[in-house]
């Protein structure tokens, strides 16, 4: 957990479990995560149970306020109102979090929105109350609600468990999926000249469509493979992509490209800078590649890992 989540969840009195900060905040069950790739997104559920009357009040009024606290989106279901806030440091981030949650709930309070006084599943009142994991959150709802809930997670788990492995199936399917991205790379880098680290980002992505294309089973293993052979990948293009330009420099003499590229990246100092660059820009790109992508698949698995 960040140290600055922890810290705020410390002050709100808010309890943390599996990177999931939930309890009771101005009268209201909320649940708080977050993402970190290039900006931090924070993502805030305040759960009630809504009619559609209320449901509609509470998207105009979000519609409302975005601007005013930087929301960057908001979801509302039936059982709970979601939005997101970010930044480009955590503190900076909280402190938005903060003003727009306490604005938020207020309002709920105002208009007599169902409060944790009640389930946010069914909308009766809590007289007998279960903590369950529920839609990436941790709330207390009717016992009743409660049973229901572990059945449909119990059924899930059964689901992903039968789902077969497919890791070979899945790795071909990387390859070839990431293989695209770097003939696109060699063809852009070597025949138009734009050597573009930007350009790894889309062989991260394509092997991690091919793996999921071809049936590889999401779990801890597929983030393994990706990166593999997204960094493979990386520097076998980069390769090709400087021996390309070098090749249709030298075309009409009798240099092989091959030995010139290699005495280049041996004795010319800017030719040296101009590679290392080249690779570390694109390795960059590819890692925050393969980061979005396992952050894709967490939020689709049915649970945290």
């Amino acid at each position: 957990m960040n140290t600055f989540l922890n810290n705020y969840a410390k002050k709100t009195n808010l309890a943390i479990r599996n990177d999931v900060v939930y309890g009771i905040y101005n009268n209201y069950q909320i649940s708080i995560s977050y993402t970190n790739t290039s900006t931090i997104v924070i993502q805030c559920d305040i759960f009630s149970f809504m009619n559609d009357e209320e449901m509609e009040s509470i998207n105009n009024y979000l519609k409302a306020i975005k601007e005013k606290f930087k929301l960057t989106k908001s979801i509302i279901t039936k059982n709970k109102l979601s939005f997101f806030v970010s930044a480009m440091t955590f503190p900076g981030t909280i402190k938005k979090l903060d003003l727009a949650l306490n604005d938020i709930t207020t309002y709920l309070n105002d208009y007599n929105f169902k409060n944790k006084e009640y389930c946010p599943i069914c909308g009766e009142s809590l007289t007998s109350q279960e903590l369950v994991y529920f839609d990436n959150s941790y709330i207390l709802v009717d016992s009743n609600c409660a049973l229901k809930i572990k059945e449909e997670n119990d059924r899930i788990e059964k689901e992903y468990q039968a789902l077969p492995n497919n890791y070979l199936q899945g790795t071909i399917g990387a390859i070839c999926g990431g293989l695209i991205g770097a003939v696109v790379w060699i063809l852009v880098g070597g025949v138009i000249g734009l050597v573009s680290g930007w350009i790894a980002f889309l062989i991260a992505y394509l092997s991690s469509f091919g793996y999921d294309k071809m049936k590889g089973k999401p779990s801890k293993v597929k983030p393994v493979i990706t990166s593999i052979v997204t960094i493979i990948l990386i520097v076998v293009s980069m390769f090709l992509t400087y021996y390309l330009i070098v090749l249709i420099n030298l075309k009409g003499t009798d240099y092989n490209a091959f030995d010139v590229l290699i005495e280049l990246l041996k004795n010319d100092k800017d030719f040296q800078a101009a590679f290392i660059k080249d690779m570390i820009m694109s390795v960059f790109f590819g890692v925050f590649g393969i980061v979005l992508s396992i952050i894709q698949m967490k939020n689709k698995l049915h649970k945290k890992w």
